[in-house]
């Protein structure tokens, strides 16, 4: 039985689909959750959901706001003021510092390459760019840098050395993204020794580009960025080298994450394992993750625990990223000091005509940007720069699409159509959240990740 203060891991596989998650991740024992879903498509706002419990637009958190500057008390803020330990790794730029996603974490690290990380991750990027032509002066300066960033002096002086050395050649990249062994590097150097701790991680080695480590590729890929859903060179898109592509990442994914998922059981009583979007190869039309197909929105969700499950237990009713943010909070004799949506997954006794509603928020800045210098039409910009709404019930998948259509998957829902508008009208939305100005860095690594 679940008691009050438990040690909890809550960790985001980015971008993984649900069906890739079945075929690969079968060594993962616990209680799974088929019938999952996310609140949207997006990265931001998923995890917008996943730390306050509400949905993204309510907080203020979209694709024209990333950021988490709310009001709303986060999920690690929560946990911190009930003395909690709360500790942070995001291999994601989207799902750092620098929008603001480190609130409540005593400790938050971002991978090597991420600007927005924390104190303890020296900021390599800026002083390289700033010191390219100081020659031999750059060292001392960089010694006082590290000294004044409060960030940690071996482990800067570790990565930096690593970031050179791949630099020049003595490492082999490959333009490989390897976030998961910088994740199990970090758990086993972390010490957990409070009462109670917290942890979050968010992996992006299954998400775009599709660069598995060489060992793990099967073909490589023609084509390594899946295109904008608005892009006229759709027709060029080899899907199936894609898929291979995306495959090879997620036996990668799968085979880190099984030592990483080791390692957390050892140290915490639950681990919490979900996906916060899918990916989409063409099925509807759409690549990446750009919209509300049930490739891209029906997410894994496990809870695995060596102390046993027996409080938990599968439902064929939907559940969603609100209900895994009750349930955190729950394990942690936690109480939410404002309503928010969803239901804790322990003992949950769901009613037999709930719904998930889903939702998308138009375009990023950065994504209309990549419109606009590529010229296209106002017409595509009005297409695409929307919102759109989705119901999940027990059996069945009712989503809008681009170009003003409705797809149904599953079982038909009645009535869908005026029940999404119904449920979308029943959002507070906030109007006053404001875009960050995004940097030339943060810019690249968005770009460099598909975000653009």
């Amino acid at each position: 039985m679940a008691e009050s203060g438990s040690d909890i891991a809550l960790v985001v596989l980015d971008a993984l689909r649900k069906d890739a998650f079945d075929a690969h991740f079968s060594w993962m024992d616990g209680v799974r959750y088929e019938n999952a879903w996310s609140t949207t498509h997006y990265s931001p706002a998923a995890h917008g959901s996943l730390f306050t419990g509400k949905y993204g637009s309510e907080i203020g958190v979209h694709a024209k706001s990333p950021t988490l500057d709310c009001d709303q008390p986060t999920l690690a803020e929560l946990l911190r003021d009930s003395g909690y330990e709360t500790h942070g790794f995001s291999a994601n730029t989207y799902i750092s510092k620098y929008f603001d996603f480190d609130r409540g974490f005593d400790e938050f690290h971002s991978r090597t390459r991420v600007v927005g990380g924390n104190e303890t991750a020296f900021n390599w990027p800026q002083f390289i760019k700033e010191n390219k032509d100081a020659g031999w002066r750059k060292y001392p300066r960089l010694m006082r840098e590290i000294a004044r960033s409060d960030a940690k002096l071996l482990s800067s002086i570790k990565n930096g050395a690593e970031i050179k050395l791949k630099d020049i050649g003595l490492i082999d990249d490959d333009n490989t993204y390897e976030d998961g062994r910088e994740a199990l590097n970090y758990i086993q150097a972390a010490s957990f020794a409070s009462d109670h701790e917290f942890v979050f991680l968010n992996l992006m080695d299954a998400h775009g580009p599709y660069l598995a480590p060489p060992s793990y590729r099967t073909k490589e890929p023609e084509r390594t960025l899946p295109p904008a859903t608005f892009s006229d060179a759709e027709d060029d898109v080899d899907s199936e080298a894609l898929k291979t592509a995306y495959e090879d990442c997620v036996r990668y994914l799968s085979d880190i994450y099984a030592e990483i998922h080791e390692e957390l059981l050892t140290e915490f009583d639950y681990v919490i394992t979900l996906a916060d979007h899918g990916e989409a190869f063409g099925e509807y039309g759409t690549w990446s993750h750009s919209d509300l197909s049930p490739q891209v929105t029906n997410v894994p969700l496990a809870i695995s625990s060596e102390d046993g499950l027996e409080e938990f237990s599968p439902t064929g009713k939907p559940v969603n990223l609100h209900d895994v943010f009750q349930t955190v909070l729950d394990l942690a004799g936690v109480e939410p000091e404002t309503s928010t949506r969803g239901q804790s997954l322990r003992a949950a006794r769901f009613d037999a005509d709930r719904v998930a509603f889903l939702e998308t928020h138009g375009l990023s800045n950065e994504r209309l940007n990549g419109i606009l210098e590529e010229e296209h039409s106002q017409e595509i910009v009005d297409k695409y720069d929307k919102r759109l709404s989705a119901i999940a019930t027990a059996s069945g998948y009712v989503f809008e699409q681009f170009g003003e259509t409705i797809e149904s998957v599953g079982d038909p829902v009645p009535d869908a159509e005026r029940r999404m508008q119904e449920l979308a009208a029943g959002i507070d939305r906030r109007t006053d959240a404001e875009a960050v100005e995004v940097s030339d860095e943060v810019y690249e690594q968005l770009e460099e990740l598909g975000y653009t």
